[in-house]
């Protein structure tokens, strides 16, 4: 999440990062009276009826990344998803642990924002993503709808179940204080979120080991102490698959030396198996069929550019439809939480992948899917929380 308290600290940093040599810019999205983009009356998509099966729900999957490093166990994301936020607060508050300090901390900020009302910015992106997804085919607008009805609905008993745990804001951050004062580096990172000036927290927290202080702490010194700010990244990358595949960005446009796109591709293929956004987004792009891929995730602290075409990754075309493949097959699966603008985009990519092929190129990309999903599907699955 971008960090308020952050966000003059790395300010500099990321204005840096943002005028560095880069891969070009994608092409500006349509105006919002031509969105979706129309194919030519010559090429007329397919409609294929919705799935008979029900859709699954993306519940799990949103609230496993707000809880993004020392997620719940199955029965208590079970839980939350029913909007028992009470029972799980409660044992919380009993539990001494530091491992609970944090994860009531989330569940208190969940209650703050999560549950919220849906803003207009918020619904007008529902309606993109809708629009998105009919203009690949009737079974992709389907797992839109289904997913945001499924939204809605948990908002609803997740709100009324957070009113009536009424979680004590400054009783949580109390807990976190004393956690923190303990040497929790979990608790650490949770505090710097709060922190006006949060450098220091995140210093002692990345010290400690926890991977997402390390990333953010990266970020913070790239402008002033690069080799550092390297150095940093790499380790958050060993625990954090977003910074993972911050580094493969990284890697691709040099921003620490002379680009390596080899090296970016291990870094991105390896985040996209353990359910980075950006990384799948990267992998499976549809940019040379015209669709523009940018992922992420709300929460995301900083949004490298993405490449602007897979070729830049040195993927060829079965390799680039078979992520292309899988990210549509992790969007009817639910893995994507309420990104939903984002799983629009991964099933009309898809779509329009499989369009661009010819017959012959399409066979062996179908293969390379299948191949793909034998080997990573089951990883992504798990590291998104939709397995």
């Amino acid at each position: 999440m971008l960090l308020a308290g952050l966000a003059l600290a790395v300010g500099g940093a990321l204005l840096w990062w943002w005028l560095q040599p880069m891969p070009a810019p994608q092409p500006a999205e349509p105006a919002a009276g031509d969105w979706p983009p129309r194919l030519p009356a010559s090429q007329p998509r397919p409609a294929p009826a919705a799935p008979a099966e029900p859709a699954r729900s993306p519940v799990r999957a949103a609230l496993l990344r707000a809880f993004h490093d020392r997620p719940p166990d199955r029965a208590t994301l079970e839980a939350l998803a029913k909007g028992e936020v009470g029972s799980i607060a409660e044992r919380l508050a009993r539990d001494p642990s530091s491992a609970a300090a944090a994860e009531l901390s989330d569940l208190e900020r969940l209650c703050r924002d999560l549950a919220g009302a849906s803003t207009a910015a918020g619904a007008l992106e529902e309606q993109r993503a809708i629009q998105l997804a009919g203009g690949a085919d009737a079974g992709a607008r389907a797992v839109i709808e289904a997913g945001l009805v499924q939204a809605h609905e948990f908002r609803t008993r997740f709100a009324a179940g957070c009113a009536a745990a009424r979680l004590d804001r400054e009783a949580v951050r109390a807990r976190l204080e004393a956690s923190a004062a303990a040497g929790d580096p979990a608790s650490l990172e949770r505090l710097a979120e709060q922190d006006p000036a949060p450098l220091a927290r995140l210093q002692s927290a990345a010290l400690l080991g926890n991977a997402r202080a390390q990333y953010l702490l990266a970020q913070a010194l790239y402008a002033t102490q690069p080799l550092g700010a390297r150095s940093w990244l790499e380790s958050a990358a060993r625990g954090d698959a977003d910074a993972e595949a911050y580094l493969g960005a990284c890697q691709l446009s040099g921003c620490f030396g002379s680009a390596d796109p080899a090296a970016a591709r291990r870094s991105l293929e390896s985040a996209a198996r353990r359910g980075a956004l950006y990384a799948l987004g990267a992998l499976g792009s549809a940019e040379a069929a015209g669709a523009p891929h940018r992922w992420a995730a709300a929460d995301a602290p900083v949004v490298p550019v993405a490449p602007r075409a897979p070729d830049v990754l040195g993927l060829d075309a079965a390799q680039n439809y078979a992520w292309a493949a899988l990210d549509a097959a992790l969007a009817r699966d639910g893995c994507f939480g309420f990104e939903f603008g984002i799983a629009a985009e991964a099933l009309d990519g898809a779509e329009r992948l499989e369009r661009a092929l010819r017959p012959a190129e399409l066979d062996a990309a179908r293969r390379a899917a299948d191949a793909l999903e034998a080997a990573d599907g089951a990883a992504a699955r798990r590291a998104l929380g939709c397995d």
